[in-house]
């Protein structure tokens, strides 16, 4: 799997890039780009649904079994952290960063959606961790110093909102350290004020 270190993609990009032949025998034994992502999201195929009455026995299951293993496959690299996913929750305007610790969160690449038991993220795009991680550190450095100097304030709405949109990868630790410095105080909780 080797996402395109460029920029961020929709979520119906992502087949092609977590297994280029797999998504390529999908697409090839579906007759077309629509039928395979059809596939990804269809029921299995013991199920009682005519979607796969085109195909004979072991030919569904070995597509309906390669289907899955997209939705899986994604799963996995998400929530080790092989990829960040960022959509739209309900009753939003501002795109967030898709927790990854998610165990019920599943993709629908052809809808662009994330959607768990309780929530459904839409307008999905993924991209790849940053690679080189001392130089998103000092971005991150530079990128707070800056939000301070114009007097942004450094607190937990800017952490969420602005910090882990930009800066998918930093930690909460590497977050908490930077806001420290910068605002030259301890890392930890912010000082109450009186």
């Amino acid at each position: 799997m080797t996402f395109p270190t460029s920029s961020k993609l929709p979520l119906r990009d992502a087949p092609q890039f977590l297994s280029p032949s797999a998504w390529s025998e999908l697409q090839t034994k579906a007759g077309s780009t629509l039928t395979a992502f059809q596939m990804l999201n269809a029921p299995p195929p013991f199920a009682e649904d005519t979607f796969w009455e085109r195909w004979d026995v072991p030919t569904r299951q070995h597509l309906s079994h390669l289907a899955r293993s997209f939705a899986v496959q994604f799963r996995q690299v998400l929530r080790s952290q092989g990829i960040f996913a960022f959509g739209f929750p309900p009753a939003s305007a501002e795109r967030i960063r898709i927790p990854s610790d998610r165990e019920d969160l599943w993709p629908r690449f052809l809808s662009n959606k994330i959607v768990g038991r309780d929530i459904e993220f839409t307008e999905v795009l993924v991209c790849p961790p940053s690679g080189d991680r001392l130089a998103s550190f000092h971005a991150l450095i530079q990128y707070v110093a800056s939000a301070h100097a114009l007097g942004t304030a450094l607190d937990k709405s800017f952490r969420v909102r602005r910090i882990t949109n930009a800066f998918p990868s930093a930690t909460e630790k590497e977050i908490g350290v930077v806001i420290a410095a910068v605002a030259d105080r301890r890392p930890g909780r912010p000082r109450r004020q009186k």
